[in-house]
């Protein structure tokens, strides 16, 4: 959930609440998180993802991926749990807010889109 601000009527905490989701999205990787979870459905574990993301052609070590993957949860737009069976795992999936921003992300790139071949 992303911070509450003091009262402010000059759209500092507009700016800080789109700027508290969007930020994390100005990374190529993570993007790509979130999409392989959506097209993946249900939940992927940490694994799994970073199998399709070698897939994808994106070249990242385990270290990067859980640090990616803790950008993500953390600010809301992905959910983590641990799974115990054996061996333990974690699993991961793309949250109602996370789907919801991924959404938005999808308008801005079709704008974008028709602007380079305007």
């Amino acid at each position: 959930m992303p911070p509450k601000y003091a009262n402010r009527e000059d759209g500092q905490e507009v700016a800080e609440d789109i700027y508290y989701y969007l930020a994390p999205l100005s990374n190529k990787v993570r993007i790509m998180i979130m999409l392989i979870l959506e097209r993946n459905g249900g939940r992927l574990s940490f694994t799994e993802i970073h199998q399709k993301l070698v897939e994808c052609g994106m070249v990242i070590s385990k270290p990067q991926l859980a640090y990616h993957l803790g950008i993500l949860n953390n600010v809301g737009l992905i959910q983590h749990r641990f799974v115990r069976r054996s061996p333990q795992y974690s699993e991961y999936k793309l949250t109602r807010v996370g789907q919801k921003i991924l959404d938005i992300a999808r308008k801005i790139a079709q704008i974008a889109k028709r602007n380079k071949t305007s």
